[in-house]
C-alpha cells in the first residue's frame, strides 16, 4: 500500500518548506517483532507517497533531518483506510518539529587566484559574532594585514533590541569613540522590516532610507532606496521557498540590471542572525548555487559571480563556500565556524 507523508520543519523562526530528508518505515508483527524495513529519500517541497508492505500488524515511521528523528506509530487498519488510491483524497501524515539553529561563530573570506599555473590564496577579511541571551549582540569586522600577517580590527557593530526584533545597529570604527554609522528598523504588522534608515556620520556623509513593501506573504518584495544626495534606486525581487528567484534594479526610468538565481536546500547561517541587512545581502534562507545577471546600465561590476560550490556539515550548514566568477579563474572562498 502507499502512504502519504509530509515533513514540516521550522529552524529557529523560519519555516523551511523545500527540504529533503531520510525516511525509514519499519513493519512489525503482533509480537512486536520487526519483520520488514525500508529506507526512502524524501524530496521536498511536496508531500511524498511511500510504498510500504501491506498486512503487517503495525508500522513505525521515522523522519531524520538536522540531527532530529521524528517518529510516529500506526496500526495497519488505519493506514489501509487512509492509503493513497484512485478517486479518494488520502490522509497526509505530517511530521512537524522546531529545531534551534546553530550559531555561526565566524566566517573568513580569502581570494584565490592562479599564479604561474598554481593557486595562490590570500586572506581578505574575517567576521566574528558575539551572542547574549541567545541573540547576536556584537559583530566584529577584521581585515587582513599583509605586513603583520594577521587580522586586525576594522570595526564592530552593536545590536539593540525591542522585544524580539532588532531595533538599532550602531557601528564603530576601530579606535573611535563616536559611531561611524547607525541603522534603525521599523516593522510591519507581520514582523517584517518595512523601513531601514542608514545614517552615516562625519563630513560629507550620505544617509540612506529603505522602504520595503512585502506582497504575497513576503514572496514579492520591492525596496525603494532614497539617498540624501538626491539619488536613489528601486530593487525588486521574488522569493521562492524563501530564496531569491529573480531580481530587477531600476534607477528612475532606466533598467540597471535583471537576474535569475537558483539555491540549494540547505541552511544559510547568516539568515539566522535575526536581522535584515539594509542591502538585503542575508535575505535568502538557503545558499545560492547559480546566478545569471544581465547588467544593462547604471554600473558594471568588474567581477560577476556566476556559480557557487559548498562543503557542508552533516546538517547542511556550509563549512566552505567558493564563488566562481564569469570569465576568470579567480575565486573567493569563505570558511565558516560555528559555536558548539
Amino acid at each position: 500500500m502507499t502512504v502519504r507523508v509530509k515533513l514540516e520543519l521550522t529552524l529557529g523562526s523560519i519555516f523551511y518548506q523545500n527540504i529533503d530528508a531520510d525516511f525509514t518505515v519499519k513493519g512489525f508483527d503482533e509480537a512486536n517483532t520487526e519483520v520488514w524495513k525500508q529506507d526512502y529519500d524524501y524530496i521536498g517541497p511536496e508531500a511524498n507517497d511511500l510504498r510500504i508492505k501491506n498486512n503487517l500488524h503495525h508500522y513505525v515511521f521515522e523522519a531524520r533531518k538536522w540531527s532530529k528523528t521524528l517518529t510516529q506509530t500506526f496500526g495497519q487498519p488505519g493506514l489501509w483506510e487512509t492509503r493513497v488510491r484512485e478517486g479518494v483524497v488520502p490522509t497526509t501524515y505530517v511530521f512537524q518539529t522546531t529545531v534551534e539553529p546553530r550559531k555561526v561563530e565566524s566566517y573568513t573570506t580569502s581570494w584565490t587566484k592562479t599564479v604561474d599555473g598554481g593557486n595562490a590564496i590570500e586572506p581578505i577579511n574575517k567576521v566574528t559574532h558575539e551572542y547574549r541571551d541567545g541573540r547576536v549582540s556584537v559583530i566584529n569586522y577584521l581585515s587582513w594585514s599583509k605586513s603583520e600577517k594577521r587580522f586586525v580590527d576594522q570595526s564592530h557593530s552593536e545590536f539593540f533590541y525591542e522585544g524580539n526584533s532588532v531595533k538599532k545597529i550602531v557601528t564603530y570604527l576601530a579606535g573611535e569613540a563616536g559611531p561611524y554609522s547607525e541603522n534603525n528598523y521599523t516593522y510591519d504588522a507581520d514582523g517584517l522590516a518595512s523601513r531601514i534608515q542608514h545614517k552615516s556620520f562625519g563630513a560629507g556623509a550620505i544617509n540612506v532610507e529603505v522602504d520595503l513593501a512585502h506582497q504575497s506573504g513576503d514572496r514579492l518584495v520591492k525596496a525603494v532606496y532614497k539617498l540624501t544626495n538626491g539619488t536613489g534606486f528601486e530593487y525588486e525581487f521574488e522569493n521562492k521557498y524563501g530564496n531569491l528567484k529573480w531580481d530587477k534594479t531600476t534607477r528612475a526610468s532606466q533598467l540597471c540590471s535583471e537576474g535569475t538565481f537558483t539555491s540549494d536546500k540547505n541552511i544559510n547561517p547568516l539568515k539566522h542572525l535575526g536581522y535584515t541587512d539594509y542591502l538585503l545581502r542575508n535575505y535568502s534562507i538557503s545558499n545560492r548555487l547559480t546566478e545569471s545577471v544581465n547588467y544593462i546600465g547604471c554600473s558594471f561590476p568588474s567581477l560577476v559571480p556566476e556559480s557557487y560550490n559548498y562543503v557542508y556539515d552533516a546538517d547542511g550548514y556550509p563549512l566552505r563556500a567558493t564563488t566562481n566568477f564569469r570569465g576568470t579563474s579567480a575565486k573567493t572562498e569563505i570558511e565558516y565556524t560555528y559555536i558548539d
